[in-house]
């Protein structure tokens, strides 16, 4: 079999327009401002800040970028890398940026409704989103079911929509609104847990002697060259290092606020004795 490199203006070109996510991505901008104007008519102390409104419109907006630009089709047809990038992309940023654009609030409303808050309370608690988010990630990354997501349309979008809505599942006891782990520690026990399954699903394809995607192994245009044994352990090193780093940078910072309360706590503990 003749194996042919994958013409590099394939980044420039292949760009799609697809009404529905972005029908999809314009109701949701749209709601989001309604629900915040709505609710600031009603308490005039509820407001959206810059940061807020930068990072939800930057979540839709990379949710776009990663079903939309060439890395859906690299990803899909040339290059395991390149989709575990975009996976990545999905289950970190995205669900990062939408729980830092939604303040409180804006959910409450929600909240207040029985089946919501049961629910809330239920996924979001350290164990069930744990399982919940390892069992869609590592799931769709059984050969079987990721041979199924790239032949199959449907499988495709669910693969999608469920690592969007695990991700916020998985994130949401760090960062949410409402429903976070009470404690600087649980916080830091709960990413350091959330952590290792993808790290070790990184180091199998690392290591792994043989592809163990045939659509990769068998498809004879590459994404740089690479093979397809080296297409797949570079897509174990993106999903090992740059995702852990994300954790370690996350569990720093709230080991480095906990170290910071502690202080300030002890200071002013110390100014009340004086």
């Amino acid at each position: 079999m003749q194996e042919l490199s994958l013409p590099w203006t394939i980044w420039l070109t292949d760009w799609r327009f697809e009404p529905v996510p972005i029908a999809a991505a314009v109701l949701a901008v749209a709601f989001y401002y309604a629900a915040a104007r709505r609710l600031a008519w009603q308490h005039p102390d509820y407001r959206l800040t810059r940061g807020q409104q930068a990072a939800f419109l930057s979540a839709v907006g990379l949710t776009l970028f990663t079903i939309l630009s060439p890395i859906d089709t690299i990803g899909e047809l040339y290059s395991f890398t390149v989709h575990m990038v975009q996976h990545l992309l999905m289950i970190i940023p995205v669900p990062i940026l939408v729980l830092l654009g939604l303040p409180e609030w804006m959910l409450a409303p929600l909240f207040r409704l029985r089946p919501v808050h049961w629910g809330m309370r239920l996924f979001t608690q350290p164990i069930i989103a744990t399982v919940l988010f390892n069992l869609v990630f590592m799931g769709w990354h059984i050969p079987r079911l990721y041979e199924l997501s790239l032949t199959n349309y449907t499988a495709h979008e669910l693969q999608h929509l469920t690592f969007l809505a695990s991700g916020l599942i998985s994130w949401w006891p760090i960062m949410g609104p409402r429903y976070q782990l009470q404690t600087p520690f649980l916080k830091i026990a709960y990413i350091f847990v959330q952590k290792l399954p993808p790290t070790l699903l990184g180091a199998v394809l690392v290591f792994a002697e043989a592809p163990l995607y045939a659509a990769y192994a068998n498809q004879p245009v590459r994404l740089w060259g690479w093979s397809p044994l080296l297409d797949q352990q570079m897509g174990g090193v993106v999903m090992w290092i740059p995702a852990g780093i994300v954790y370690l940078i996350i569990l720093s910072v709230v080991f480095f606020r906990w170290i910071g309360n502690e202080e300030t706590e002890g200071f002013e503990q110390q100014s009340t004795f004086v």
